[in-house]
């Protein structure tokens, strides 16, 4: 039942009355339709599995822009790294992590080059990987500095560092791109 043929077994295609160029047709007919019809089905699988896996990096990367700890650490890391740096001083692996609301040094007065910045972060693997871990794209690293310094004095200072950190945090925005 079902499969084209009689209840002894014989293809119907070959008792008909048809010519060789119509059993052609038929069965390119019944060939295209087969395959398009396997190509249309593995096609949207394709396109349902993209979708989910682009939601899923969606939603994570919008639960790691959120996520404030991440934030005040890496921050805190990064301003930590740049005064070491600053001031000569050797980088010390420190096995406990700052966590929300602490601050065991103070590094709202830091104030530093553009030229000294840029140095930093083209020399430093850790902070380029704090960079990376606070979703800012590598391309934006070598501008770092001139996008951190908006008021073009050439020196930068704590606050206008995190604000440039807070603006290219993620992907770029409809309203970013002028």
């Amino acid at each position: 039942f079902g499969d084209c043929s009689t209840p002894m077994g014989t293809p119907i295609l070959e008792l008909t009355s048809m010519n060789g160029v119509q059993i052609l047709a038929v069965s390119l007919v019944m060939f295209v339709s087969t395959f398009g019809l396997f190509n249309i089905a593995g096609a949207i699988f394709v396109e349902r599995t993209m979708a989910f896996v682009a939601e899923r990096n969606a939603t994570e990367q919008r639960r790691q822009l959120e996520d404030d700890e991440l934030w005040v650490v890496s921050v805190s890391k990064l301003a930590k790294k740049i005064k070491q740096r600053l001031q000569g001083e050797e980088v010390k692996e420190e096995e406990e992590e700052a966590t929300v609301g602490t601050r065991n040094w103070d590094l709202t007065n830091l104030e530093f080059s553009r030229e000294a910045l840029d140095r930093i972060v083209k020399s430093d693997d850790e902070v380029r990987q704090i960079l990376a871990n606070l979703d800012i794209d590598p391309q934006d690293n070598n501008h770092l500095a001139d996008i951190a310094d908006m008021d073009n004095t050439g020196t930068l200072r704590t606050p206008e560092l995190i604000l440039a950190l807070q603006r290219l945090r993620g992907p770029a925005r409809h309203g970013e791109i002028v």
